[in-house]
This record gives C-alpha cells, structure tokens and sequence, in this order.
C-alpha cells in the first residue's frame, strides 16, 4: 500500500495550531486531545499532531509512518516546529507533524451503516500489524479511543503506548 500524499507545512496551518491550540489542549471539546498529544484539524483531511515533548514527538511520528504502509495508520509528514504557541500559563514550543485525519468512533455503537463493525477482532488485526514491525508496546494502548476509520478501514491513532513498559521511553 502507498501511503497518502501529505501537503507541505504553511504559515496557515501554523496559525491554526497557534490559535486553536491553548483552547483545544485545555479541555476543548474533548476531539483530539489525548495525554501526550493534541490533535487540530486544518482541513477536511489533514490536521497536525501537537507535541510539548520532542522524544515522545518523533517516537510517535516514526512509528505512525512505519503503520501507514500497512495500511492501519494515517499518513504523516516529517516533523517540525511551531515557536511561541500561546498555552496555559505562558508560551509553549511544539513538536507537530501533519497526519490524515482518521474518524473518530468511541461514541459509535459496533456497526454503522458502510458495515465496518468496531470489534475485538478487527482491533486484534491491528494488533497483529503492529507486531509484525516491532510495535507490540502500542498495542498495550489501543482501545476504542485510540482507533479510527480512514479510507473504509480501522487504523491506529495513538503511537505512544503505555510508557511504562516501552523500552523506546
């Protein structure tokens, strides 16, 4: 499988992060933000991956690209750096990468109407992918919070994992 091709960073994709990011990071509407990353939608398809710490930043964006050729992640682009992102008390630097954007399915109930039911055996798939090139670590993590449709598949969203057994951490 060929991955989907990522757009090049803008100055616009940046100013969305640095506008929505404070507001989405500090509760929001609970879309998008996890406990190492916040994810902000710059489009219909793309949105960037919003990091305050750099290791845990290319750890996630080096595994999500690795998934992607097997089909069960979003495509990414490389990383860079937003400076000066207005945050809780202060100014924060982020570490990002772009991502497609996945549908999020935790609200669903097991089917909807294209037929692709959000059950144990489709994440055990997932599961068996990630294995097959070393990612047994983000399996500890992968529930339905951290699973999404994109292109009529389920896929991965979340690259951390539980950190505590993670010898990448």
């Amino acid at each position: 499988m060929s991955c989907t091709k990522i757009p090049e960073v803008t100055d616009a994709m940046k100013n969305i992060v640095a506008e929505e990011y404070e507001s989405t990071s500090n509760g929001g509407d609970g879309d998008g933000v996890g406990i190492h990353c916040v994810f902000i939608p710059v489009d219909d398809d793309f949105g960037i991956k919003c990091y305050r710490d750099e290791r845990v930043a290319l750890i996630s964006q080096t595994r999500q690209s690795k998934a992607c050729v097997l089909d069960i992640a979003p495509a990414c682009g490389e990383m860079f750096l937003i400076h000066d992102v207005p945050a809780h008390r202060g100014f924060v630097v982020l570490f990002c990468y772009i991502s497609e954007t996945a549908e999020l399915l935790y609200n669903e109930v097991k089917t909807k109407p294209d037929g692709i039911m959000v059950t144990d055996e489709i994440v055990v798939k997932i599961k068996e992918g990630l294995y097959s090139i070393g990612l047994e670590h983000v399996t500890d993590d992968l529930h339905k919070y951290n699973v999404g449709r994109l292109h009529g598949k389920l896929v991965c969203i979340d690259f951390v994992g539980n950190r505590s057994e993670d010898p990448d951490f």
